[in-house]
């Protein structure tokens, strides 16, 4: 492949499992993890004369989501019949959406792991139900068929092919699940299913603007897997076009173990599909106000969110990376920010501290007793000296140990607190100067460099309790005093 010679074009179709109790069309329960086949329904498994019954709770988080990705709600919707035939659609058709879907014409912001800002277009986002699953038992000539899936919400969201690099693909797709889970959409949970991707990849001639011959790989569950199948198909496509092939439209598998990708079938249009109105699920419209109040509802986003961190409150972008990677976290941060008035060091505490108790105890930071009150005091107390920041780690642990009670008092009930009292400090000064009589002449006589040995003596005489700022005042003043 010559460098710089083709530009890659990546549009990404992304299904999440929307996070309601039952299902699309049915009141099974929507649920990972239970027996196969235990969880299901003449519904949901296609028997004749059973009829769907739409989920509102869908329909909500669908606008939710549509909302997040800054899509128009249309008015009106209405349901349509995708026919295929594979063993895990019981119905041979799936209830999805063609022309009328829930949301359109969105543009979703986000930032590169370079820092760069980035915009996307949002298509559309459509509502479908899932199907069921097949298992491939190793060494064995047949395939099972689960149905716990089949019938499962799922939002289907459509990128415009607005992306040029799988680094930048992955960077949207982290933003995307990140705010599809503060919006509270989903868990988007990829190793459970509830977050999927298929990538549709081009290549044309750097610096054109035509668009070549795409193809879709398909079932990318997993970060990884989208990165190395996007590598995979555009050194394969680079490969035909270099040899003057033709790049075919084609529906494309990626191999993980090889890293590379494999032919599955010939590529789909919308009319192979032969989509038509779903006759047992009239066209519904949407309340504007309703869709106004949702919009109101919403929490702030990831993406404002950082921009608030950095702009606002000064903080590096990389903590703001971090505080921002789960909605917990970020709003832990506010709350203590909110008491302490001191971004920068609260969030220094709450990435390292916080975060390490969490991963100690193991609990979520909902239920740390270290709650953001409790670490307000911790950060002041640091901040006006009291304590010193080790001993401040110390009190963190204490804080977690003892719920309830104030800062302040555990860390002079630990005998955490650190002396900044002159005159008993100025006593610990003098019985060092005339312990350390050769240091003292040595700093006199011209190797101010020594300042640092004759603190690290007296803050040992210490106890390391005394205020290190106001001892190396002291001990300053003592020095350059006349002998």
């Amino acid at each position: 492949m010559s460098p710089g010679r083709w530009e890659p074009v990546i549009g990404l179709e992304v299904h999440v499992q929307l996070g309601t109790a039952s299902k699309m069309f049915c009141s099974c329960e929507a649920r990972f993890g239970a027996p196969p086949n235990t969880l299901i329904c003449p519904v949901c498994t296609g028997q004749p004369g059973s009829l769907p019954a739409l989920n509102a709770e869908a329909v909500r988080r669908g606008v939710l989501a549509g909302l997040a990705l800054g899509c128009s709600i249309d008015p009106v919707t209405q349901f349509d019949r995708k026919n295929y035939f594979y063993p895990d659609l019981p119905k041979g058709y799936q209830i999805s959406q063609y022309d009328r879907p829930l949301c359109r014409d969105g543009s979703f912001a986000f930032r590169t792991e370079a820092g760069v800002e980035r915009q996307v277009r949002i298509v559309r986002a459509h509502l479908e139900e899932d199907s069921g699953k097949i298992i491939h038992p190793e060494g064995l000539p047949f395939s099972l068929v689960d149905l716990n899936r089949a019938g499962t919400p799922l939002l289907e969201i459509v990128s415009g092919p607005d992306m040029h690099s799988p680094a930048e693909a992955m960077a949207y797709l982290q933003a995307l699940r990140r705010t599809l889970r503060y919006a509270g959409v989903g868990d988007c949970d990829m190793e459970k299913g509830g977050f999927r991707c298929d990538a549709n990849v081009s290549l044309r001639p750097a610096g054109s603007s035509t668009f070549g011959t795409r193809t879709e790989t398909k079932n990318l569950n997993s970060f990884r897997f989208v990165s190395g199948a996007l590598e995979a198909e555009i050194a394969r496509q680079a490969a035909l076009l270099e040899a003057g092939e033709e790049v075919v439209q084609q529906t494309m598998a990626y191999d993980p173990a090889s890293g590379r990708t494999r032919v599955m079938r010939s590529k789909e249009d919308a009319h192979d599909y032969r989509y038509f109105p779903e006759p047992d699920l009239p066209t519904f419209a949407i309340d504007p106000a309703w869709v106004e109040s949702l919009r109101q509802a919403l929490p702030e986003l990831p993406h404002a969110r950082h921009a608030r961190y950095v702009d606002s409150l000064g903080l590096p972008p990389q903590d703001a990376d971090s505080l921002v990677e789960s909605k917990p976290l970020g709003d832990y941060f506010d709350a203590a920010t909110a008491l302490t008035q001191r971004p920068k060091e609260t969030a220094n505490w709450l990435l390292t501290e916080v975060l390490r108790l969490s991963h100690e105890t193991r609990r979520p930071l909902h239920e740390l007793q270290l709650t953001p009150e409790r670490l307000a005091e911790l950060v002041l107390l640091v901040a006006d000296g009291s304590l010193s920041v080790q001993a401040g780690r110390t009190l963190a642990s204490v804080l977690e140990q003892q719920p309830g009670r104030p800062a302040r008092e555990l860390a002079r009930e630990c005998d955490l607190l650190q002396v900044s009292d002159d005159g008993a400090l100025g006593q610990i000064v003098q019985q060092v100067l005339a312990a350390e009589q050769d240091l003292v002449a040595r700093y006199r006589a011209g190797n101010p460099s020594l300042l640092n040995a004759l603190l690290g003596c007296t803050m040992k005489a210490s106890g390391g309790k005394a205020n290190p700022k106001t001892l190396r005042e002291l001990l300053r003043q003592a020095l350059d005093a006349p002998a």
